[in-house]
């Protein structure tokens, strides 16, 4: 089937009540749903408390608010069941990689199983803004507009419809000093996104979604210089005054789009904001840490270059599908090309004893030993590893030494990753506007339970086989009365399709790994 062509509708022998040919009579009012990866109440009541965030707060006192309870850690999953309506095991999204013929690869739009809310307007003739959403790439055909996740990555497939206004993209173009980093391109993303809402919030969409995700990437990075209690290491004066303002900022950030949103968008929207899980501290220490094995080993004499390329036959062994930000690092031993047997290092267990005893010299700048081993895992050796290094987290520097000697541009950087979060951290849901009922008794809700919520918001049937529920309780008893909650079997399946060619996959992987995600 074509990348592009609607997928919905297709389980046999169900016909949904608005059809997926037949437009609502009297649709209800618009809505915005604003996603903000990581939001947390704990960042947010603190700013309030410093008079900061103001259109959050507005939203939240003209409306209700509520904790949202993840469905899963990952944020790819939880967004997916946010979006559908059902668990990860339906929809198919179960983390931010999948398993594919040629290796790993980043998670897509072709791996949700499910339609999502964007495909159910769509097919109910309603117009629909999709904008940064997690896995939401190859670009799906709909009722409107779609920019995918892979926007700045990829040529095709990375926006629906393909004659889109190039004007909307206008700032993928602009400078960016910080765009070769991974955190640089999750904010340059976020502006676009935000830039693209604000120039459509007011051209009539029933339905506009907008992912925002630097929220969670600066929450993982610089917890500690927000709420520095109950962290083994003091942060320095210098350190809070460089970095605390990070997470605040991030915050304003959202806040800034969320009040520009309401002001450019018709009065009549109902808003909602939501994440997908909040934050806390980390216990222990945790870093990513960008180390260069091949370059160590080349100090050690166990790795030979020349004209900058390895010498398969001097060289002892070289690091294998491993790059810098791994913890996890996979050792092959020379000779590296093995097209039979026979081609087996002489003694492999002699060579894997030289070089554990050459790695356990290398430390950090205190002395601390920078590696640890333990024995292959049957994957690992799957994928042609001869040795698994870890690197160890306990002492970590800018630098690793041999006998005391700086080991040249062995580490690249290292930072602390002082936030995270789990299943039970539970995040943010806010909701105001003409349908919502702010004296509705709502303290909790679950990730679940958006999609058929948003549905029932819309004048659209929620569908029997989700997994949550529709919380018509927050809405006004007027809005109840006029659109009382319809229901359908199903929303259907969707049909398997192939995904175009990528282009990012492996910048993509490395990206993740360096914002700590994958290991």
């Amino acid at each position: 089937m074509a990348s592009g062509a609607p997928r919905w509708c297709v389980l046999l022998g169900i016909l949904l009540l608005a059809g997926c040919r037949e437009p609502i009579s009297t649709p209800p009012r618009p809505v915005v749903l604003l996603g903000v990866d990581g939001g947390s109440w704990n960042v947010i009541r603190e700013l309030w408390s410093r008079g900061q965030l103001p259109h959050l707060e507005d939203l939240a006192e003209r409306g209700i608010s509520a904790q949202l309870q993840p469905v899963a850690n990952a944020s790819p999953v939880i967004w997916t069941s946010i979006a559908t309506g059902v668990e990860p095991s339906r929809h198919g999204i179960q983390g931010f990689t999948v398993q594919t013929p040629s290796g790993e690869a980043p998670v897509s739009a072709v791996n949700r199983r499910v339609p999502a809310l964007w495909n159910m307007a769509s097919s109910a003739q309603l117009r629909v803004a999709l904008l940064g959403w997690w896995a939401s790439w190859p670009a799906e055909t709909v009722n409107g507009v779609v920019i995918s996740d892979r926007i700045l990555r990829e040529e095709r497939g990375r926006f629906y419809p393909p004659d889109l206004d190039p004007g909307l993209l206008a700032e993928t173009a602009l400078p960016d000093e910080a765009v070769a980093s991974a955190y640089g391109v999750v904010a340059r993303q976020d502006r676009l996104m935000a830039s693209v809402g604000l120039q459509l919030a007011s051209e009539g969409y029933d339905l506009m979604m907008i992912y925002l995700r630097n929220v969670d990437t600066e929450s993982h990075h610089y917890w500690k210089y927000f709420r520095t209690q109950g962290f083994e290491t003091e942060v320095d004066e210098a350190s809070l005054q460089r970095f605390g303002g990070r997470i605040p900022e991030a915050y304003a950030r959202v806040d800034e789009v969320l009040g520009a949103l309401v002001a450019r968008a018709s009065p009549e929207t109902n808003f909602f904001v939501l994440s997908d899980h909040g934050f806390q501290a980390s216990k222990g220490e945790r870093y990513r840490i960008q180390l260069h094995l091949d370059r160590v080993l080349e100090h050690l004499g166990l790795l030979i270059r020349e004209d900058d390329r390895i010498d398969p036959v001097k060289s002892v062994a070289r690091t294998w599908k491993s790059p810098p930000f791994t913890r996890t690092k996979l050792i092959r031993f020379s000779p590296f090309e093995r097209p039979g047997y026979e081609e087996w290092p002489d003694d492999p267990d002699a060579t894997r004893r030289r070089l554990q005893a050459e790695l356990e010299r290398i430390t950090y700048e205190d002395g601390s030993p920078a590696f640890r081993f333990r024995n292959l895992k049957a994957k690992e050796r799957a994928r042609g590893g001869d040795m698994v290094v870890i690197v160890r987290y306990q002492g970590v520097s800018p630098a690793l030494y041999l006998e005391g000697e700086r080991i040249p541009g062995a580490i690249g950087q290292v930072e602390e990753i002082s936030g995270t979060h789990s299943k039970s951290t539970e995040g943010i849901f806010i909701a105001a506007g003409p349908d919502i009922d702010p004296s509705a008794d709502l303290d909790k809700i679950h990730s679940l339970d958006i999609t058929p919520t948003l549905l029932f918001a819309l004048g659209l049937p929620v569908a029997e086989d989700f997994d949550g529920t529709a919380r018509t309780e927050i809405f006004r008893p007027q809005f109840r009365d006029r659109f009382p909650l319809r229901t359908v079997p199903s929303w259907g399946k969707l049909e398997a399709r192939e995904s175009p060619d990528s282009q990012s996959e492996a910048e993509l992987l490395e990206e993740l790994r360096a914002l700590g995600y994958l290991d």
